[in-house]
């Protein structure tokens, strides 16, 4: 995606302050002599505090996400999909809209952008003598998509990219994290978007065989240099992830099969 100045600065002012703007811009443009020194000097420091957020146990601090479960599935079986989508970020942005007001959705779809764009170039994968790293959608290049065949759209399976993706030596459990940056408040039970997606990428066909999934959605700040701020965990399984997640995918899939019905029937 090509980014420039222009773009970051008619981001919504409304939405966007002068200070997040400034810092979009520096992260994405600033020298690169800025950014080498300081990755060397905190990266054996910044490395093992990230892996004790990953693996750790402590709850997440703060409230629940502002709308609850309950009003999301109200949403979700009244508001139908654009379009059909057979992508685990179909679905999530479908999810985005739901609690997203239609006048700010482009500028914060925009902003999501920029932000993703942000971790794609300057959050490396972590290093651990237990886990190996097995996949990663952040890398630059056109990594693989994987099947997820227990979700299916229109008889096709889903299909998702993780940002990282560890084995663990010796064992069969997984660890998929989903990278995010942003400044706003962190629920301790994350953003719906990114339960839906750490939920749908448990699912992926590679990693069936595992003993055990971890799933973490990473966040780290960047208006005061990037810095890693929270990591929010759940297993695969989870009773309250999965019951919700595969209320707003059935819904999702629904009305897809909908839509693609009724094109169906328009092109007979």
């Amino acid at each position: 995606m090509e980014l420039s100045k222009k773009d970051i600065l008619a981001l919504d002012s409304k939405l966007f302050s002068a200070e997040e703007k400034k810092a979009y811009i520096n992260l994405l443009y600033g020298a690169p002599d800025e950014w080498s020194w300081k990755r060397d000097l905190e990266s054996a420091t910044s490395n093992l505090r990230r892996w004790r957020l990953l693996l750790g146990d402590e709850p997440t601090p703060g409230a629940s996400y502002r709308v609850a479960h309950d009003r999301l599935l109200f949403l979700a079986k009244n508001y139908p999909p654009k379009k059909v989508g057979q992508t685990v970020t179909d679905f999530t942005d479908w999810i985005f809209r739901l609690y997203v007001p239609e006048r700010d959705y482009s500028s914060l779809l925009r902003g999501q952008q920029i932000e993703r764009e942000i971790a794609t170039l300057r959050v490396p994968a972590p290093v651990h003598s237990r886990w190996k790293l097995e996949y990663n959608g952040m890398s630059g290049t056109d990594s693989e998509a994987f099947e997820i065949s227990t979700l299916k759209i229109n008889g096709t399976p889903l299909r998702g990219k993780p940002d990282l993706v560890f084995r663990e030596k010796g064992t069969k459990r997984i660890l998929i994290v989903e990278v995010k940056t942003s400044e706003a408040d962190i629920p301790s039970n994350g953003w719906p978007n990114m339960r839906a997606q750490l939920w749908a990428y448990s699912k992926i066909d590679a990693w069936r065989d595992a003993e055990e999934i971890l799933l973490v959605g990473e966040v780290w700040g960047f208006k005061y240099g990037l810095r890693l701020r929270q990591s929010i965990r759940w297993v695969k399984g989870d009773q309250i992830l999965e019951r919700e997640n595969a209320e707003l995918f059935a819904c999702y899939s629904n009305y897809c099969e909908s839509i693609g019905h009724a094109h169906n029937a328009i092109g007979t």
